[in-house]
């Protein structure tokens, strides 16, 4: 018994690391206890609370003295746990063992352990396939003891890891102490478009771009913590010729007595995350019209008229100058309509140059034109079907692209770059712009049958100096937004200071008033905001209206934003970011103006 007991000890480095692969695999942690009742290895942050003995009247006893494998889901229900003398102070709410054992003698135990409800849940639901799991896991350490001393040890603990990880939907690169590769399995191959004999023996950086960054934080992190730390999601970019592929990965380090002796590297693609993203966004803090900030009249009759379209399928056309929430509201659209389930997909037709704007929205077949992606690629309409698509900045819009547009808003098909055939799709379509269509229409810049089209549910949001009893509350709402990020003191904002931001025009509308709570909130050294604190701009503009009492058209506004925007930044690109445009649409505007 002795001897059997040294062998499991004697292959402790492995226990380490099957252990830290089940809970990297599972998300649960284990713990790995040998004959005498000795936690060999624990995971996680728990196993300094929790290591030496179990109790001698525990469910671990039970499986040691030569019962079945044992699950607990509920230790409040389990007769065994209610007699455990060490109940008061055990931190586990449930666990599922199975023994490790050579030649009917019982040498230890594989426990999946849970310290949460999440982690509790997941046990019972999957409670089976973990049970499967694990005893693969305890016959390989059950071999790795009988061939401890055999000229084969190495190949038969590489066929068994290989068949467990192999099943595992993640990429999984094994590592030894220099970074170099030792195993991979099937589904980082084929991520990869790799073999792992073409890769056994190479370090991570030849297969990852810059992986260095990654080596250097880990060892900022394990320099500063004795037991090692992990990286988690971080970026990752294969190198495959001309091309990249792109990765979210996380790295665990195995270690033993303080050095590391290799390390574990599980990766998934970007559009996996991407995915899964989708649906955590679904239940961000954003819940809709619910989230619009404003009690004003003209903002709620807007909001009014936005959740009745939004039950419906039609096309609704946002118009709105810069920075009063035109993508805010086609979120809210989105989330209230039948489609909320479904990918919500936004472009901005201003941003992207006119040649590359067409494959972003409808795609290209393979070898549609020079240096195209050999697969070809998917455009935006076809990512949001069944959901919907924002066409921001729809204004700008080339003509060519317009026609292909109004194809699909009368017949509901899309024809990528290179494609003889078209396809069906269905997209519910949001636009939105700060320009005045019709002007457009007029200087034939843009299709009178694509405005109708478009048109069907005009959604027009007003700018904040038409809702001014709006003002103190989105600034309120702001301070508390950058107090908690910048971890601030609660700070308010003074009467003459209110005073100010009432009766200033808001050329930027409520990204301006955001952009000018975050200055304040900054250079402020009181808890009391006064007008001092605020921007000399919106100190010398004190009119409600920027041109006297009169009205002006749009493009007049428009003209004034811009001019005004370039004389304060003094470069195109930080005033296109200010005014919420790209820099090829002030480009284009200037020329418009005669802005030089």
């Amino acid at each position: 018994m002795e001897e059997k007991k040294l062998k499991l000890q004697s292959i402790k480095d492995t226990v380490e690391q099957i252990a830290e692969v089940i809970a990297m695999v599972l998300g649960i942690e284990v713990s790995i206890i040998d004959q005498r009742g000795e936690r060999l290895y624990v995971t996680g942050s728990y196993k300094d609370t929790i290591e030496g003995y179990v109790s001698l009247d525990s469910v671990f006893s039970e499986v040691l003295e030569g019962k079945k494998d044992q699950a607990v889901t509920d230790k409040l229900q389990s007769m065994t746990c209610r007699d455990c003398s060490y109940r008061d102070q055990c931190l586990e709410l449930a666990n599922l063992c199975a023994p490790i054992s050579v030649d009917g003698e019982i040498l230890g135990l594989i426990s999946l352990i849970a310290f949460d409800d999440d982690q509790r849940q997941r046990l019972v639901d999957n409670q089976e396939a973990y049970r499967k799991f694990i005893d693969k896991m305890a016959n390989f350490l059950e071999s790795k003891m009988i061939e401890e001393h055999s000229k084969h040890q190495i190949s038969i603990q590489k066929v068994q890891l290989e068949a467990i990880l192999n099943g595992v939907d993640e990429g999984i690169i094994s590592v030894n102490a220099k970074g170099e590769i030792l195993f991979i399995n099937e589904n980082a191959e084929k991520l990869l478009g790799k073999s792992e004999k073409g890769l056994q023996g190479k370090p991570l950086s030849e297969v990852f771009r810059h992986f260095e960054r990654i080596e250097k934080a880990l060892k900022d992190i394990t320099s500063n913590n004795k037991k090692g730390g992990r990286l988690i999601s971080k970026p990752l970019a294969a190198k495959n010729g001309k091309d990249a592929r792109f990765f979210l990965g996380n790295y665990n380090p195995v270690r033993k007595e303080g050095t590391d002796i290799g390390g574990i590297l599980s990766f998934r693609p970007y559009k996996d995350i991407y995915q899964m993203a989708q649906e955590v966004h679904r239940e961000e803090a954003f819940v809709g019209f619910d989230s619009i900030v404003g009690e004003s009249k003209i903002l709620q009759e807007t909001i009014k008229i936005g959740k009745a379209a939004a039950k419906q399928n039609s096309t609704v056309l946002i118009q709105g100058e810069s920075g009063t929430g035109k993508e805010m509201f086609a979120k809210a659209l989105h989330l209230a309509s039948p489609r909320r389930e479904k990918n919500y997909i936004p472009i901005n037709c201003g941003s992207i140059p006119e040649t590359l704007l067409e494959s972003e929205l409808f795609g290209y077949e393979p070898g549609a034109f020079t240096d195209a992606n050999k697969k070809g690629k998917k455009g935006k309409f076809l990512l949001a079907h069944e959901g919907t698509i924002f066409l921001d900045e729809i204004g700008d819009m080339p003509l060519n692209l317009q026609v292909k547009l109004l194809r699909f808003l009368e017949d509901g098909v899309i024809e990528p770059l290179g494609s003889i055939k078209s396809k069906y799709v269905d997209v519910r379509v949001i636009a939105a712009t700060n320009q005045n269509l019709e002007e457009l229409m007029e200087q034939k810049l843009f299709r009178e049958d694509l405005f109708y089209r478009l048109n069907v549910v005009p959604l027009r949001i007003p700018p904040l100096r038409e809702r001014r009893e709006d003002i103190e509350i989105l600034a309120e709402v702001f301070l508390r937004r950058y107090e908690e990020r910048f971890e601030k003191e609660g700070k308010h904002l003074s009467l003459e200071a209110k005073k100010v931001l009432k009766e200033y025009s808001w050329p930027g509308n409520v990204r301006e008033l955001e952009n000018c709570m975050e200055y304040a909130l900054n250079v402020s050294k009181n808890r009391m905001i006064h007008k001092e604190d605020l921007q000399q701009r919106i100190l010398g503009d004190n009119p409600k209206d920027p041109e006297g009492d009169g009205i002006l058209s749009l493009d007049s506004m428009e003209e004034k934003m811009i001019k005004k925007a370039l004389g304060h930044y003094k470069n195109t690109k930080a005033a296109a970011e200010a005014l919420g445009i790209g820099q090829a649409t002030i480009y284009r505007k200037m020329k418009k103006y005669g802005i030089t």
